[in-house]
């Protein structure tokens, strides 16, 4: 018999995901209003100060990427070394992985922020650079909708400025003032009525959802009452990390003036997150009692890791074999929804090849969006899925030689935790097992290379793959495969569900799957 929490827990899921369809559909309309409006406020105050907003070519736009994350790491840099608690010590190799992380969306973390910086340095350089980090994982996935909806690029200073101005700001600001309703703290004192450290915590939690970022204050996360206090703040935490990556989906079919295409990613990208989740919402754990009760938990766990944000409210440890089986399969995936911008850009790789494949079988000249696609998209699209998995594979053969022996990765749970730290840094998801136990040289490097390569490479692809969008003409065909429909969306979800397990199974097989 199905117990009252059984009943409410699906019940509140099944309002979970009503919410965040909904709420995700009228944030769509901001970001229209925000990069497609002749309206923008932000062009025109560039335009009154002589800041040019002229369209960028693929080049010019990744190397704005490029100059503006650096200088933003080593501003934050110099104020994460100035803001270090008396007592506390940064290594090369920990600043290395920790300014790696945080501007490549990442916010894997090796350290005790709420021990280690005070919370000046929180606020001025982690918290800088996440705003950073989401809105250029945003803007990038702005120029490729902009590639193929109006043939250009774009300007990545007026993207990123939009981003951080009209639409994460407002939202963020909203967030933080009920944040503070609930109690949870924002203060610069190091702490708040009581010896549990606190600090601006309530300014933070907005850009780690919405920007899908996860970089706590706290070790443990959403897992400490000062910064998760309630069901309601669990609550809208998971809200706030899917919204932005589903808004995309209808973004792109607002502008396409048909939303059957964005509405047919969406449906593949929600079908694999639903169809993935029941087995974890069902799945039993006792190691860990749950703070805010099992579906709460669960629900928010299931958000982070699925958006690749990396935030959790209970320990990873607690996590049976097959919900790590799952949610390593989520990560990988990286497109259900997956993380603000970089998501929709990987659900379109995966388009891009499903329709190649599909045409190949049915002898017709692959095309998507009446744009006739030809060898060098299919390449730039194999070499995008393949990035990761490449890199989770080198990866993995460096940590029998970096790991100690207590962390060595036999088969089993110790092969499972090093696999989770590779996966999570390779598509900057950020969560893992080791926490203050990875801090040492060889895994911060390994992990820090891993993370901007898995960033940037991926990035520069994206922007190549629109680029050759802007080159074409499109052209009405009676013979192209239709991607508005229910059936696609299908085939879609047995096409990613066959690249990934195919690539990662003998990961899996070693790692969680041996415990099954």
């Amino acid at each position: 018999m199905i117990s009252l929490e059984t009943v409410a827990g699906i019940v509140t899921f099944v309002i979970f995901i009503i919410l965040v369809i909904s709420l995700s559909y009228f944030l769509s309309f901001l970001e229209k209003f925000a990069f497609f409006s002749n309206e923008n406020p932000v062009s025109r105050i560039l335009q009154i100060i002589k800041i040019s907003t002229d369209d960028m070519s693929w080049k010019e736009y990744f190397l704005s990427i490029l100059l503006i994350n650096f200088l933003v790491v080593i501003i934050s840099g110099i104020i994460l070394v100035a803001s270090l608690n008396p007592g506390y010590y940064i290594t090369p190799s920990l600043l290395f992985n920790t300014i790696s992380s945080f501007i490549t969306n990442t916010d894997l973390e090796h350290f005790a922020s709420e021990l280690m910086f005070k919370p000046y340095g929180e606020a001025f350089a982690l918290q800088f650079m996440e705003w950073i980090a989401a809105a250029t994982g945003l803007s990038v996935a702005i120029s490729f909708i902009r590639s193929m909806t109006y043939g250009k690029i774009g300007n990545f200073l007026l993207d990123v400025l939009s981003s951080l101005i009209l639409v994460l700001l407002p939202l963020s600001l909203f967030l933080s003032i009920f944040y503070m309703a609930m109690g949870v703290p924002q203060t610069f004192s190091s702490f708040f009525n009581t010896a549990e450290p606190a600090g601006p915590i309530s300014s933070l939690l907005p850009i780690m959802t919405l920007g899908n970022n996860g970089g706590s204050y706290y070790m443990l996360g959403s897992a400490i009452t000062f910064q998760n206090p309630n069901i309601f703040t669990n609550f809208v935490q998971a809200l706030s990390m899917l919204i932005f990556p589903f808004s995309l989906f209808w973004l792109f079919g607002l502008n396409l003036k048909n939303k059957k295409e964005g509405l047919s990613l969406l449906i593949a990208s929600l079908f694999i997150f639903m169809l993935m989740s029941i087995i974890v919402l069902f799945e039993h754990q006792t190691l860990f009692p749950f703070r805010i009760g099992d579906f709460s938990t669960k629900i928010l766990t299931l958000a982070s890791i699925f958006s690749n944000t990396g935030l959790v409210s209970a320990p990873l440890f607690g996590l049976s074999s097959h919900a790590l089986t799952v949610y390593i399969i989520a990560m990988a995936i990286a497109m259900s929804p997956g993380s603000i911008g970089t998501g929709f850009i990987n659900i379109e790789v995966y388009t891009i090849l499903t329709i190649f494949f599909i045409s190949l079988m049915a002898g017709r000249m692959p095309e998507y969006l009446y744009f006739k696609l030809n060898i060098k998209e299919i390449k730039l699209s194999s070499l995008a899925f393949l990035l990761h998995p490449l890199l989770i594979y080198i990866g993995i053969l460096f940590m029998p030689f970096i790991l100690p022996g207590s962390l060595f990765p036999h088969i089993g749970n110790n092969f499972t935790q090093a696999l989770w730290e590779i996966i999570s840094s390779t598509e900057n998801n950020g969560s893992d097992f080791y926490g203050t136990l990875g801090n040492f040289a060889a895994l911060n490097y390994l992990t820090g290379i891993l993370m901007i390569l898995g960033r940037y490479i991926f990035l520069m692809l994206a922007l190549l793959i629109a680029n050759e969008f802007i080159t074409k003409k499109k052209g009405a065909s009676s013979s192209k495969i239709r991607t508005d429909t229910f059936a696609f969306s299908i085939s879609l979800v047995i096409f990613i569900f066959l690249l990934v397990i195919i690539t990662l199974l003998p990961l899996l097989v070693l790692g969680p799957m041996a415990n099954w």
